[in-house]
């Protein structure tokens, strides 16, 4: 399996081309999955505007089919369907991700 993680800046304004040029090197060094996770942030309503930033970007890029689809922490825990092949196409990923105690803040992306 080819991943790749990818710890983001945080930077709302230049997202959209920090995930841009990501995604396009991760694809030049034949990469499959993406995990990007999230700085840290002081409150919460900083990590909800950032995730929601990081959706809506992905949610584009996704429409230009430049990825296939993202997967949140939520998506895995109601068991979604872009979960459920991850975790069926990645089993060696997931399921030391569940052995760990600390939950995953970011998201995955299956280029």
């Amino acid at each position: 399996m080819n991943y790749k993680k990818i710890e983001l800046s945080g930077d709302i304004d230049g997202l959209n081309t920090e995930l841009a040029f990501e995604i396009a090197a991760a694809r030049a060094d034949g990469v499959e999955l993406i995990e990007l996770s999230f700085p840290s942030f002081n409150g919460e309503r900083d990590i909800e505007r950032f995730g929601n930033s990081v959706k809506r970007t992905l949610r584009n890029m996704k429409g230009k089919a430049l990825i296939q689809f993202f997967a949140f922490p939520e998506n895995f825990e109601r068991q979604g369907t872009e979960s459920v092949y991850l975790i069926n196409k990645y089993p060696e990923k997931f399921e030391q991700s569940e052995s760990s105690s600390e939950k995953s803040k970011g998201v995955f992306v299956k280029l």
